[in-house]
């Protein structure tokens, strides 16, 4: 990603993150399975995900971020829903709280907008992932 974004021109660089969006969107993990830990890789790249958080029209990058969330909340949920974590499923939530867990350092308004998307997407047994993702909605009350 750092070389294609280096050669980009500025006029070009600006619509980058957003048409990577749309590719990654349609390799998300419950289309191709074997890719998930490179996907989630990718979405959370320095070079990838702040971009696009921090685009000249954050509604743009907002929601194209926020598709890659649901997307990988919704691969999440059935294993979660079941209870039993495999190694590799495991491994993955843990990567997702780690994700997770910078938004909500970096970039806590992204978080707290997309907060019901989120959750909605995830069953009730994922409190600690849910907890995370409403936090910062909590601080923009008090």
């Amino acid at each position: 990603l750092l070389t294609v974004a280096r050669q980009l021109t500025h006029r070009h660089a600006r619509a980058y993150p957003s048409r990577n969006s749309s590719s990654l969107n349609t390799i998300q993990p419950s289309f191709f399975v074997g890719f998930t830990f490179s996907w989630v890789t990718l979405i959370s790249s320095r070079f990838f995900m702040p971009k696009l958080l921090m685009m000249d029209e954050p509604r743009e990058g907002y929601s194209a971020f926020l598709r890659q969330l649901v997307s990988l909340m919704r691969f999440l949920a059935p294993h979660l829903k079941r209870g039993q974590l495999s190694e590799a499923i495991r491994l993955l939530y843990v990567g997702t709280e780690r994700v997770l867990l910078v938004l909500l350092h970096s970039f806590p308004d992204f978080l707290a907008q997309a907060a019901p998307a989120l959750v909605d997407t995830l069953p009730p047994q994922a409190v600690h992932l849910k907890n995370l993702i409403v936090r910062p909605s909590l601080h923009s009350l008090s």
